[in-house]
């Protein structure tokens, strides 16, 4: 998050931010340049968000042909509100018999502090030294994971050496 905000500011360093794309037009007030941050940094896990949701749908939709009666799945934007856990209480009193989210860890490590009635799959982990609570489960695919999870097979007997495929940069 830190690399992906020092990114935007790179982009805003400029003399004259009339002359950036994302402001023509505009008077760049303090609240412009925060809501442009705010964008950017919002859509970072979009993608991410949006092939989960696709996925979901998908699956939805294949079971709907099948003459089966999938879930009604419902949908909320945590990256559109500035309290996560109302949120999450929003979905509980909606009536949600399962949550699948949150993807920022940092909603993820606030979900510690609240009692969960319902099933909640995080789709991230927080780094807390803290037992989570009933009800929350953590699905992550964090390069450290994996990064452990090849050091376990490679450390087990028969095996002597591992192979890694990877991009010379951080891309």
């Amino acid at each position: 998050l830190k690399g992906w905000l020092n990114d935007i500011l790179e982009g805003l360093d400029h003399k004259y931010l009339n002359d950036l794309d994302a402001f023509k037009g505009l008077n760049p007030s303090s609240e412009q340049v925060a809501r442009h941050i705010h964008d950017r940094l919002s859509g970072k896990l979009a993608g991410f968000g949006g092939a989960v949701r696709d996925g979901f749908m998908a699956a939805w939709y294949d079971a709907k042909t099948h003459g089966q009666m999938p879930p009604r799945l419902r949908f909320y934007d945590s990256a559109q509100t500035a309290n996560f856990i109302e949120l999450y209480q929003r979905a509980q009193a909606e009536g949600a018999q399962l949550i699948i989210g949150p993807l920022e860890k940092s909603q993820v490590a606030a979900l510690y502090a609240q009692p969960l009635s319902v099933p909640t799959l995080a789709l991230n982990r927080a780094e807390l030294n803290a037992t989570p609570p009933q009800n929350l489960y953590q699905f992550g695919l964090a390069p450290e994971d994996e990064a452990a999870q090849i050091a376990r097979i490679a450390g087990a007997p028969n095996h002597c050496r591992a192979l890694i495929v990877a991009p010379e940069n951080e891309q």
